[in-house]
């Protein structure tokens, strides 16, 4: 320019040179564009008597920005909480994939904190909660928190093998198992409360004696399995301990599933409500009245020591089977093949209801029921005919028959036992003479003569069906003739013979 000028800007966040003479040169400056979208800033430039001359300046906008820190927290199995820095320009989501036991804040803008709160870790195994930050623009961003497992306990108490055995009664074990087989684990006493869902009684009365332990059982010495049972608290099953006798009495198993308590039976006065489970449950070691605490004591280093008990961590549970649910039935293998001889074989049944079994041949008995998982055994005589089979069929109300089947081989030989006295060799009261040579006795002692048997076809004698030779036949006119087990009809026998020896 030849003249005086002026500048003047339209926008606050960008100032410039406000004026000058001549030549020269404008110096617009701005501040940071913390949007994301660009912006624009007009600068009008002034000379007396001529057009305004306008210029301008285009900002960028800024960039979305997304960071979180850690990458990763290790927590404890106790519940809790912890933090991550989340850095930012922008508004974003935190979404936790494990929501029933790792919840997170939700979400914020710029920079902030997610706490990650959790719940206890009950189980031995580690567990992992995968954290997803995201914001429009950027890509997200994955943080995870590991929570370690409780501790292996020393030992397991341990519930199982739950088996329904009729309509209203069900059976189940319990059992120690010692974890750390280098310590071995020194038996002193137990006692167990076992909490249990009421309406699977079906609205029968709870009775105190309604669970009882089945004799003979037990692993333990008799003078430490359970001494008793009670049932009256309801939804409670309380299983008294025996005195400790001291240490070195007991060594609990290290060999899963560990030393069996007991085997108990409940007994109800009702069939079990359908489809119900038991949902049976420890108590812990500091339950108190009116339940009844599960505490196991063990010898440490000769002193009697009381345990803690925490159900689901060394006090489990390991089945809460649906009872009278909707029968089912299996019967395996569908054949047994056997051979001719005598014997029996088992047939495994798989079911949750009463079956019966029944044989329709009289040779093969397997005539038995049960209810829920049992054995068939099949027992068969002898045979000594052709080959057979025999079907054995087990119902259950409501589902179709199963048939599985005994295949017995045929006999590897039929016995034909024949008398026969030959005149020229006949002495009195139906014995004969050996027959002799020269040389004495020709076949040896009580050998009459040696004959030939010949089966013929009882429609047609001169079709033979079979033939025997050098068959022994003794003093008393006995012969033994083994023939093929597939001749089954009726037969012309014919007997072929020497009177003399030459």
């Amino acid at each position: 320019s030849n003249a005086a000028w002026t500048a003047l800007c339209d926008q606050g966040w960008c100032t410039v040179t406000p004026s000058g003479t001549g030549n020269g040169s404008i110096n617009a400056v701005f501040t940071e564009n913390t949007s994301f979208s660009p912006r624009i800033a007009y600068v009008t430039l002034t000379v007396a008597g001529l057009v305004p001359s306008v210029v301008s300046v285009t900002q960028a906008g800024t960039s979305p920005s997304l960071s979180v820190t850690p990458a990763n927290q290790d927590v404890t199995a106790s519940a809790g909480n912890t933090d991550f820095s989340v850095l930012s320009n922008t508004s974003w989501l935190a979404v936790s994939d494990q929501p029933s036991w790792c919840s997170v804040t939700p979400s914020g803008s710029g920079d902030g904190t997610i706490t990650a709160t959790y719940s206890e870790n009950t189980s031995t195994s580690s567990r992992t909660a995968t954290i997803t930050v995201s914001a429009s623009g950027v890509a997200p961003v994955y943080v995870t928190l590991i929570q370690s497992g409780q501790e292996i306990p020393e030992f397991f108490i341990h519930l199982e093998n739950i088996q329904q055995t009729a309509p209203n009664t069900m059976e189940f074990d319990i059992f120690i198992l010692d974890n750390n087989p280098s310590d071995p684990l020194d038996f002193a006493s137990c006692q167990f409360g076992i909490n249990f869902n009421t309406a699977f009684l079906n609205g029968a009365t709870q009775t105190a004696g309604m669970t009882t332990i089945i004799a003979g059982s037990s692993d333990f010495p008799p003078a430490l399995t359970p001494i008793s049972v009670n049932s009256a608290t309801s939804g409670l099953i309380k299983i008294a301990g025996r005195a400790p006798t001291g240490s070195g009495s007991f060594i609990i198993s290290s060999v899963a599933p560990g030393s069996r308590v007991a085997r108990f039976r409940l007994t109800n006065s009702l069939p079990f409500a359908e489809n119900s489970t038991p949902d049976m449950a420890f108590t812990s070691s500091s339950a108190t009245s009116p339940s009844y605490a599960t505490r196991m004591a063990i010898y440490i280093n000769g002193v009697n020591t009381l345990q803690t008990i925490t159900p689901g961590l060394n006090a489990l549970v390991l089945e809460n089977p649906l009872l009278n649910g909707p029968p089912t039935l299996d019967v395996s293998p569908s054949v047994q093949n056997v051979t001719y001889d005598a014997g029996s074989v088992d047939f495994v049944v798989t079911s949750n209801a009463e079956w019966s079994a029944t044989s329709d041949q009289p040779w093969c008995s397997a005539n038995t029921s049960g209810f829920g998982n049992g054995i068939i055994t099949a027992a068969y005589t002898e045979n000594t005919f052709a080959a057979r089979s025999a079907n054995i069929s087990v119902s259950v109300s409501g589902l179709p028959v199963v048939t599985v089947t005994v295949n017995q081989d045929a006999t590897l030989v039929k016995t034909l036992n024949l008398n026969a006295l030959l005149e020229g060799l006949y002495q009195n009261n139906g014995i004969m003479n050996e027959a002799h040579d020269e040389n004495g006795l020709h076949f040896g002692y009580g050998i009459a003569d040696e004959i030939t048997v010949e089966l013929h076809n009882a429609a047609e004698y001169s079709l033979i069906e079979f033939s025997a030779a050098n068959i022994n036949l003794g003093t008393n006119g006995n012969a033994v003739v083994s023939i093929p087990p597939v001749l089954n009809g009726n037969y012309y026998i014919t007997i072929k013979h020497r009177n003399s020896i030459e």
